[in-house]
């Protein structure tokens, strides 16, 4: 009961509720505090997201809150939130498939070199593929000999990917 009550207060935005009680549940509470961080990204107060996660250690939102801000167009922001995750040793293609986002984000401010960057770093080729075509495209929107151009070498790379996937 405490919890639906706790997942109501974060739906209703009565945060600080819901982290007091989510804070007394026993079990659960991380389901509690991931959807009041989901609450707060939902509202774009991505900072409040990320304190909460990191003051209450939430488990696995992480990712979810470097994908919002990569998706608000922050992708600096995004990037420290993505290098703050633990990596997997079992598994180090474990946030492969949230890169592309992060490199759309920041080719879209026009930081075309940290976006390869990101790119080139991915180790799951269908993501990598996807990254360098939002990047291509990000290029070519520029419409410019120049973007266009590089938007074609880039889409040259992405083809080589998904050719080295059959």
């Amino acid at each position: 009961m405490l919890q639906a009550l706790a997942l109501q207060y974060a739906r209703a935005g009565a945060s600080a509720e819901a982290v007091k009680l989510a804070r007394s549940l026993s079990t659960a509470n991380n389901l509690v505090l991931s959807e009041i961080v989901r609450q707060y990204l939902a509202q774009q107060q991505y900072d409040q997201a990320l304190q909460l996660a990191r003051r209450e250690r939430v488990q696995n939102i992480l990712p979810d809150v470097a994908l919002a801000y990569a998706e608000a167009g922050q992708p600096q922001q995004a990037m420290r939130v993505v290098e703050a995750i633990p990596v997997l040793a079992h598994s180090p293609a474990h946030l492969d498939w949230l890169l592309p986002a992060l490199a759309q984000s920041f080719a879209q401010k026009g930081q075309f070199d940290q976006a390869l960057r990101v790119a080139q770093g991915i180790r799951t080729k269908v993501y990598k593929g996807q990254a360098l075509i939002m990047i291509a495209t990000e290029y070519r929107a520029q419409d410019s000999v120049a973007s266009r151009a590089q938007a074609t070498a880039i889409l040259e790379q992405a083809l080589q990917v998904a050719l080295s996937i059959q």
